[in-house]
């Protein structure tokens, strides 16, 4: 026979369940891609360098892309990224720097962000004076000689391609102002320098 006495209840507890979902996370990219590295010399601003993706688990993600700091970020200044095209922001001259750096970062609908670092490659181009035609004709004609006279007889190498490459807009190409050999000596004059043709008399 059991004794008299008190009784106690049973100790009561709080419970805290967290559930932890499986199916609806939202994971980090885990790669870019970028489809071209490579831009020739002497192309404009803005020119197209490559198109950027992103390697991403979740089905259907949607991306921004931008230049960031970081490893690899030296040469950010030069370039810019529109939507996801990679894009140039300098005009780029093999023989002074032939690569350059960059640090690309994708981030998803969700923040989550992953970046890289990204090596440019500048396109060594021909400037040979041989291919200069200054009306798009395929073929060399006197006022084409005259610049040819001009690179070797006034100008040092540096001087001539600095001229065609910030008078190109004057001096040849499709949508040339100056296409006969007249009006290309008279601008040549009023730039400071003199151009001599083949027989030195300043006549075609």
């Amino acid at each position: 026979m059991w004794g008299s006495g008190p009784v106690y209840a049973p100790a009561s507890y709080d419970l805290t369940l967290t559930a932890t979902p499986t199916g609806n996370t939202n994971d980090s990219p885990t790669d870019i891609t970028l489809s071209n590295t490579t831009i020739d010399e002497n192309e404009p601003i803005n020119t197209e360098i490559g198109t950027l993706t992103t390697t991403d688990t979740d089905a259907e993600e949607t991306f921004t892309y931008s230049l960031v700091a970081g490893e690899g970020d030296t040469d950010n200044s030069l370039f810019t990224i529109d939507g996801n095209v990679l894009r140039s922001n300098a005009i780029f001259d093999f023989e002074a720097q032939e690569t350059y750096s960059i640090r690309v970062e994708t981030t998803d609908s969700a923040n989550n962000t992953y970046s890289e670092a990204f090596i440019i490659n500048i396109e060594d181009i021909n400037e040979s004076i041989a291919t200069l035609d200054i009306d798009d004709n395929g073929a060399l004609e006197p006022q084409d000689y005259n610049l040819i006279n001009l690179y070797s007889s006034q100008l040092d190498e540096s001087e001539f391609y600095f001229l065609i490459n910030n008078f190109s807009n004057d001096l040849i190409g499709k949508n040339s102002t100056r296409t006969d050999a007249s009006s290309i000596f008279s601008y040549l004059n009023e730039v400071g320098e003199i151009l001599l043709d083949i027989d030195g008399n300043n006549k075609v």
